[in-house]
């Protein structure tokens, strides 16, 4: 009874607040979560912003600082307005809003703050340590009065270090201020933007936030904090020569990582970095924000089956991964081939369905082709692709009892327009794939693309960012409110299933506590949030189904937005299973509601002619696989270990030209196929005149230039009839796109890698089988080479071929070559090619019948 009385006091308190605003409110209460819908005008009870920071600056010499910090209170949806001191003196009321209060945050470069005037020191220490301003001054490479007056001498300005170094330290002292980059250290290519920030010995009311240098012992200072009264001064010992109005900010946070994000080297941490912790620590919740941090594992590909495919390592795979993600506290999510739907052995499943916690799985394309959903096809068929893919999965879930994410992975991330177009007319939430442009579509060229948790520019549908497991792993994701996903394949484990535990520790021990949960958990709970000055929360979110949570002690108003163009028209918006008006306006879906005090509500969107998945008969709820299969074990760490080895299961289903949706439909077997790329530095080469490569030059192909590349690992039987085979190579550069080469494989049992001590290209054994490849033009991007099917047939009709071995191509370039490609050292160098190159090394894909 108390609960009820406070609830209908809550209720009739809401009430009287908005007849206020003249506001007739319906109040609901559905699912023990309240709920308010306003009348016709969703964003009626919106207030206007406030303003939040204010950028201090000259019109005479506007400075790259100056625009970044506007720009960043826009990213955080903060209000900014500013004050030219070339024209008016600056006083107290410039730093409080509309309403008499202290703004959160304010911004002056060194320069600007040179020669400033007495007076206008005065007022800036006066807000400063009075009415308990924020503000940051950066761009401090000398000696400075001003700061040494406003700092009382603790800071007096900045020198030239004697060695910049490489690298960032952030202390772990300030970890309101520092978030998820606490403790950590951020590698870079160099520091020689930086200063030392000249800090007195006695300073008292001085903490250092980062160091730059070589080491910890050695590094210098290069942002500070001083408090003095309610307030504190920030300062900054960067020179800013780059702004987000001329390079895009994911550019400048991301640094030398591509469109990908594949790399953890930021040659501009220092020019963007510090002030974005500075405005986030400044506003608080006022910022967009994100109160919780996911994880992921995912899993690509394999079947859920023990062992499978003939690898003697996966004999016991889900019933090891499952113990070292016990001990580990980690989730992992299998990337599911749905024409794998009738194949999953019992054990298995019940190691999924006993633990929810550590297992999950989402949609893996369908067939497994690549691509499986090409334009080429038409929306009917794509959109007919994309629900069979459901229906699988459906069965899938009625044979086994595990569920399912209806979220989509796309086979060797190969997806356009309108594979995204139809994966979200027939219900998937959202994609998640080592790029997130689809193809053939140009990077757009808005300043704050790619800093979201979900890029929403292509069909309105979520297309999130995941990181290969081999590369390093950017915990600073988490520090924008984007969540660490991390994928894999089966040979990670080749070694041992304890490979990710490192990862898993080093991700648990990030500042602020992390959650794993399955990539479903992580895209229903995926939104940023930000606290209005009237107390109501605004709510920027991404896919159709949505679960948020209150965290206040009250019931708060909620306001949520979305990128929406109506390119698929919306039905209706329910919020907690109560219908509720919306608007669509420049581009912005926005709807309303109220959701009581720790109550959680979920969000569902329902779009306009959605195909939804055919019902079938219920299969057996308890299926015998097909195939004949070997034991599964229990999933527990101590199961018995007397394997006995199964025909290797099949990979793909393919479906006919005209598959029928039908639960009666039962596909064909495909050939298996393996996709592997170059692993490491001395698996690729080119040679020079007689000479390999240096570590960061590119494979070039020219009439007097040769490519090697070796893949490692190939699981394939020896025996086995080769379907279809062939590699691919990225070219970074229109300027050398000319491919004209004869392809061979090396003729040996295992290919041997590239180093000094081995054979070079030029005098390796070549195959009998050969082709060839000549395209003038190709143009930028990955290339596909012809069939080499014949090539890799002979090596594995090798008398001394053995499962797991290595092969190596051979590109030997004729007359009209003039190519140049992404090598594995690209992708992670400092080189000229590594923007172009990141995560971009050559791939190879071969189709066989074991």
């Amino acid at each position: 009874m108390p609960a009820a009385r406070s609830l209908v006091c809550l209720v009739a308190g809401l009430a009287t607040a908005l007849r206020h605003y003249y506001l007739f409110p319906i109040l609901l209460l559905a699912s023990g979560v309240l709920f308010l819908i306003l009348g016709d005008n969703p964003m009626a009870a919106q207030q206007s912003d406030l303003v939040d920071t204010v950028a201090i600056y000259d019109s005479r010499s506007e400075r790259s600082s100056d625009i970044n910090f506007r720009k960043i209170s826009e990213y955080y949806g903060l209000r900014w307005s500013r004050v030219d001191v070339s024209s008016t003196p600056l006083n107290e009321s410039q730093f409080k809003d509309e309403q008499g209060n202290v703004v959160q945050a304010a911004h002056i470069d060194a320069a600007t703050l040179s020669g400033t005037g007495e007076a206008n020191l005065d007022v800036l220490k006066t807000a400063v340590t009075t009415y308990g301003l924020k503000l940051l001054i950066t761009g401090i490479t000398g000696n400075s009065s001003e700061i040494s007056y406003l700092t009382g001498a603790e800071v007096t300005g900045a020198s030239v270090p004697a060695d910049r170094g490489y690298g960032y330290f952030v202390s772990n002292m300030f970890p309101e201020i520092s978030r998820q980059f606490t403790g950590q250290t951020v590698d870079t290519q160099t520091n020689y933007n930086d200063f030392a920030l000249i800090i007195s010995v006695g300073a008292t009311r001085t903490g250092i936030i980062v160091r730059a240098g070589n080491s910890p012992s050695s590094a210098y200072p290069v942002l500070a904090r001083y408090q003095e009264g309610s307030g504190a001064i920030f300062l900054q010992s960067t020179k800013i020569d780059r702004n987000v109005e001329e390079t895009p900010l994911w550019l400048l946070y991301d640094a030398s990582r591509n469109v990908s994000r594949q790399s953890e080297e930021y040659q501009d941490f220092s020019r963007i970095v510090p002030m974005m912790m500075f405005v986030r620590y400044a506003a608080g919740d006022e910022a967009w924000h994100s109160n919780r941090s996911y994880a992921n594992l995912t899993i690509d590909d394999p079947p859920l089956t023990q062992p499978f495919w003939n690898l003697s390592y996966t004999n016991y795979f889900y019933t090891d991964l499952l113990a070292n993600m016990q001990s580990h506290n980690f989730h992992t999510t299998m990337s599911f081939i749905p024409a794998y739907y009738q194949d999953t052995q019992p054990g298995v499943a019940e190691a999924f369905r006993n633990n929810p916690g550590n297992y999950s799985l989402v949609v893996h394309g369908n067939n497994h082709d690549c691509p499986d959903f090409p334009a080429s096809l038409g929306q009917t068929e794509l959109q007919r692709r994309a629900t069979e893919a459901l229906w699988r999965m459906s069965q899938h879930q009625i044979l086994t009892g595990i569920p399912y994410g209806k979220d989509m992975v796309f086979p060797c991330a190969n997806f356009d327009l309108e594979s995204l177009t139809a994966v979200k007319r027939t219900g998937f939430e959202a994609t998640v794939n080592s790029k997130t442009v689809p193809d053939g579509v140009t990077l757009p060229q808005n300043w704050d693309y790619g800093m979201y948790q979900a890029d929403m520019d292509y069909s309105n549908f979520a297309s999130i960012f995941r990181i290969g497991v081999e590369y390093s792993i950017p915990l600073h994701e988490l520090f924008v409110g984007r969540p660490i996903l991390v994928y894999g394949h089966h040979d990670f484990f080749r070694n041992g299933m304890d490979a990710f535990n490192p990862w898993a520790d080093q991700f648990n021990a990030t500042a602020g506590g992390l959650e794993w949960r399955s990539l479903q958990y992580i895209i229903n709970h995926l939104y940023l949030e930000k606290v209005n000055d009237d107390q109501s929360i605004s709510v920027m979110f991404y896919t159709r189904d949505l679960i948020i949570k209150n965290a206040y002690s009250t019931g708060r108003s909620f306001h949520f937005i979305k990128k929406e163009t109506l390119d698929t028209p919306i039905s209706t918006i329910r919020v907690g299973g109560v219908q509720t008006p919306f608007t669509v306006a420049d581009g912005l879906l926005q709807f309303d509601g109220l959701i009581g005090a720790g109550q959680e509500a979920e969000i569902t969107l329902q779009y306009i002619g959605e195909a939804t998945p055919t019902p079938g008969p219920t299969p057996s709820p308890s299926p015998t696989p097909t195939s004949t299969r070997s034991p599964t074990p229990t999933p527990s760490p101590t199961a018995s270990r007397s394997p006995t080895p199964g025909p290797t299961p099949s990979q793909s289903p393919t479906a006919t030209t005209t598959p029928s949706v039908s639960p009666t439909a039962t596909p064909t077997q495909l050939p298996s196929a393996i996709d592997v790329k170059v692993i490491e530095s001395l698996d690729d080469a080119t040679i020079n005149y007689g000479a390999t490569r240096s570590d960061d030059y590119p494979l070039v192909t020219l009439l007097d230039r040769n490519v090697g590349m070796r893949f490692q690992g190939l699981g394939i039987p020896r025996g086995s009839t080769i379907t279809s085979a062939y590699f691919q190579v990225y070219i970074h550069s229109t300027s050398y796109d000319d491919i004209d080469v004869a392809i061979y494989g090396d003729d040996s049992d295992n290919a041997a890698n590239f180093s000094a001590a081995n054979p070079s290209i030029n005098s390796r054994l070549k195959t009998t089988a050969s082709a060839t490849w000549n395209i003038a033009g190709a143009g930028a991007g990955y290339k596909r080479s012809p069939d080499i099917q014949s090539i890799i047939q002979e090596i594995i009709d090798r008398a001394g071929w053995s499962q797991g071995n290595s092969q190596a191509i051979l590109l030997f370039g004729r007359s009209s070559a003039k190519m140049e490609a992404c090598s594995y050292d690209n992708t992670f160098s400092s080189s000229r090619w590594a923007y172009a190159c990141l995560n971009n090394p050559p791939k190879l894909h071969i189709e066989y019948a074991p």
